[in-house]
């Protein structure tokens, strides 16, 4: 149902991919389109928070994109990487808490 909706109102969640200069993780657009001033301000976003993503250690990273990126729930996550469940699950937590950390700062250190 939802992606009926999506589709009968044309919208579209963007691809991303990986630039080869930077690493940066930018969402993908055909070569002949010219981005919308929406698409650049979600680009400079995009790439705001794959920068605070790759601050992460790696054991909650890669817990955080497996599941944020490729939509892996707990146990699929657990089984991939081994560990258990409730290991996962708790790196999931502390990741999101960090990320929202590091959100708040870098909006208090704008605002100063």
């Amino acid at each position: 149902m939802a992606a009926e909706n999506n589709a009968q109102y044309g919208l579209r969640v963007p691809q991303l991919r990986v630039s080869a200069e930077n690493g940066a993780v930018r969402p993908s657009a055909p070569a002949n389109v010219h981005p919308s001033a929406e698409e650049e301000y979600f680009r400079g976003y995009t790439d705001d928070l794959w920068e605070l993503v790759l601050r992460l250690p790696v054991r909650y990273r890669e817990v955080l994109v497996l599941h944020a990126r490729y939509a892996m729930d707990e146990g699929g996550i657990a089984r991939l990487l081994g560990l258990p469940a409730g290991t996962v699950k708790s790196r999931l937590h502390r990741a999101r808490k960090k990320m929202s950390t590091m959100l708040k700062e870098g909006a208090d250190h704008e605002r100063t």
